[in-house]
């Protein structure tokens, strides 16, 4: 009924994948109940039939009424704490705080920007664990944006020019591989899992071996970290990326703060 009074006059379709990307199918809708029925306290809606109809991807994504965002940060994102990462004395309270939560059990995780597809980046994570000796892996994501600079420069300055569009649930946002404030790279934002499957260059070949390019640096730099359960991970979201190795009888909880 709320769907009535909006005057919804199409819906767009989603897979149920993790990415869940975008279906090419595209449904016009009547939304005007054919037939409804008031029986107790509970109604009984029947609708019209719908008109199928098909349109190829680049129509779709190029009449899309909702647009890939941008990120609304005039200034780019500088560093938040006075260091990349520490670990810390677990507080006996939690800080309520954060705007998000989720849990990193055993599969890996590959390591990225937390939350990239917000259009505003979340400038801190912390990391707590059930047991002890987690294992968490971490980049410094400015440094490795630094050696691509210098070892790859042709593949540095395209995915400059080329914003990563990210995308998770009904959440998109585009953000350029690295922030630059006077030729000084102060933070990066990647995440391949969170990826959208939108292209917005023509140029793949070059896309994709840039990025390959920057993710055998992150391999590189990656370093290991441990945690117990007293212990808490605190990490600036603009400076380094985080994951975690495939690890037994692991449960992490992650938390975020804007």
């Amino acid at each position: 009924m709320d769907g009535m009074r909006a005057q919804f006059s199409n819906v767009w379709l989603r897979d149920n994948s993790l990415h869940m990307r975008p279906s090419l199918v595209h449904l016009d809708l009547n939304p005007c109940p054919q037939k409804v029925d008031l029986s107790g306290t509970s109604v009984s809606v029947e609708w019209p039939p719908f008109l199928r109809a098909e349109f190829p991807s680049d129509f779709l994504r190029s009449h899309s009424t909702v647009q890939p965002g941008t990120n609304l940060c005039k200034n780019p994102n500088k560093m938040i704490l006075t260091k990349p990462w520490r670990i810390q004395q677990k507080p006996c309270t939690v800080d309520m705080r954060h705007i998000g939560a989720m849990i990193w059990k055993e599969p890996l995780v590959i390591n990225g920007t937390v939350w990239p597809h917000l259009e505003k980046i979340p400038s801190v994570v912390t990391v707590e664990t059930r047991h002890n000796g987690a294992r968490i892996s971490l980049v410094d994501a400015v440094a490795a944006l630094k050696r691509l600079a210098e070892e790859q420069p042709q593949y540095f300055r395209f995915m400059i020019e080329n914003p990563i569009e990210y995308q998770h649930a009904f959440f998109k946002a585009s953000h350029k591989l690295a922030n630059i404030d006077g030729n000084v790279i102060v933070s990066g934002v990647f995440n391949n899992d969170y990826r959208s499957s939108q292209m917005t260059t023509e140029n793949l070949d070059l896309f994709y071996r840039s990025l390959k390019s920057f993710y055998k640096i992150c391999c590189e730099e990656q370093q290991e970290v441990y945690i117990n359960s007293d212990e808490l991970l605190v990490v600036d979201n603009s400076q380094m990326l985080i994951g975690a190795p495939a690890q037994w009888g692991r449960e992490m909880k992650v938390r975020i703060f804007a």
